[in-house]
């Protein structure tokens, strides 16, 4: 390869990669922070009522300003009240009837869920 030509390729690499870092803001430009700057954090799988990290979890993360949301773990089976079939439940595709890839419908309920979320 001449020199001509590895040249060209190495300016088109690097024309190339400043045209990704200024479309992606990467590029060494400043730029402030200022006072409307705000992180959302979602919690993910917070300790249970019975761990002992629960009470300084309750009392030190979540009063947090950025806690927007929290996902707490729940087995879908705690949740299911009959036995799945066809035509089981009705309206499909509610959260209290699914319908799977057999096509059998199960039935939900979720208040027993829902109540033990409360506590977080």
């Amino acid at each position: 390869m001449s020199r001509s030509w590895r040249t060209l390729l190495f300016l088109s690499i690097v024309a190339s990669t400043l045209g990704v870092l200024t479309g992606c803001g990467g590029s060494s430009k400043s730029s402030s922070s200022g006072p409307g700057q705000f992180t959302h954090v979602f919690v993910v799988f917070p300790p249970s009522t019975s761990d002992p990290n629960y009470s300084h979890f309750m009392n030190t993360v979540m009063p947090q300003k950025a806690i927007e949301g929290v996902t707490v773990g729940s087995a879908w089976m705690s949740a299911e009240t009959g036995t799945p079939g066809p035509g089981t439940c009705s309206p499909v595709g509610t959260d209290t009837c699914q319908l799977d890839a057999f096509g059998w419908t199960h039935t939900y309920d979720w208040s027993a869920v829902e109540d033990r979320k409360s506590v977080v």
